[in-house]
C-alpha cells in the first residue's frame, strides 16, 4: 500500500489541484483508457515496491544458502530452504498481484473523489490502518489458523497464506478461494474507480 499511496494522490486529487484533471478530461482519449493508464501506473508502482521489497529479504537468504550452506545449523537450514522455495516464491505472487491490483483501484479511487492532496492523505491515511489491523492479526496471535471467511478477508488471508507457505502446509484450496476473492475485489474496486472518474460532480467537486 505505501508503494501505491502516493502515485494514487498525485494522480487523482493532485490532477485536481493542478487544474490538469480538466485539461485530461477534455481530450479525445476515452475515460477507460485514461483509468487504465492511472490504473497501471499505481498498480506498477505497488508490484514493483513488493518485489523489491521481497527480493530485499530472499536475496540474502539465497546468498548464505548458496554460499554457506554447509556451516547453516540443520533446523535455519530447512527454514531459509522453505522460504527460497521457488513454487512458494511464485505463490506468493500470485496472490500479491491481484491484491496490489486492489489497493491501487481502492486509493485510485478515494483520491478522485478527494477536493485537494490533504484530504486524500488524511482519506488514505485512515484506509491504510483499516487494512493494516488485519495484516498484523497473524504477528499478534501466531497460532491462528486460516479458514474459509478468513481466506476472503484482503490482507489477513495474504499474511497467514505467506506463513503458509513458508511453513509447507499451505492449504490450496484456501489459496485458490483467497486467490478467486482477490480477483473479484480488484475487479469491483476498478469498476468504481471507473464509475467515480465518469462522474462530473465527483471530479469538480469543491
Amino acid at each position: 500500500m505505501s508503494g501505491s499511496m502516493y502515485p494514487a494522490i498525485d494522480l487523482g486529487a493532485g490532477e485536481k489541484e493542478r487544474g490538469t484533471m480538466e485539461t485530461l478530461i477534455s481530450t479525445n482519449i476515452s475515460s477507460v483508457d485514461i483509468i487504465i493508464g492511472k490504473m497501471f501506473s499505481v498498480t506498477s508502482s505497488a508490484v514493483f515496491t513488493a518485489i523489491f521489497s521481497l527480493l530485499g529479504f530472499a536475496v540474502p537468504l539465497i546468498v548464505i544458502f548458496l554460499f554457506y550452506g554447509d556451516s547453516i545449523p540443520e533446523n535455519a537450514f530447512e527454514i531459509i530452504s522453505a522460504i527460497v522455495n521457488p513454487v512458494a516464491i511464485i505463490a506468493m505472487f500470485g496472490l500479491l498481484i491481484p491484491l496490489s491490483i486492489f489497493m491501487g483501484a481502492f486509493m485510485l479511487a478515494i483520491s478522485i473523489y478527494s477536493k485537494n492532496p490533504k484530504e486524500a492523505s488524511l482519506l488514505l491515511g485512515n484506509a491504510v490502518i483499516i487494512f493494516f489491523i488485519p495484516a498484523y492479526v497473524p504477528l499478534i496471535n501466531p497460532g491462528i489458523e486460516l479458514d474459509l471467511v478468513g481466506s476472503l478477508i484482503p490482507c489477513y488471508s495474504f499474511a497467514l497464506h505467506t506463513n503458509a507457505l513458508i511453513a509447507g502446509n499451505t492449504d490450496w484450496f484456501l489459496y485458490g478461494a483467497t486467490l478467486i476473492s482477490n480477483i473479484i475485489y480488484c475487479s469491483i474496486a476498478i469498476y468504481v474507480t471507473y464509475i467515480m472518474f465518469d462522474d462530473e460532480k465527483i471530479i469538480f467537486r469543491n
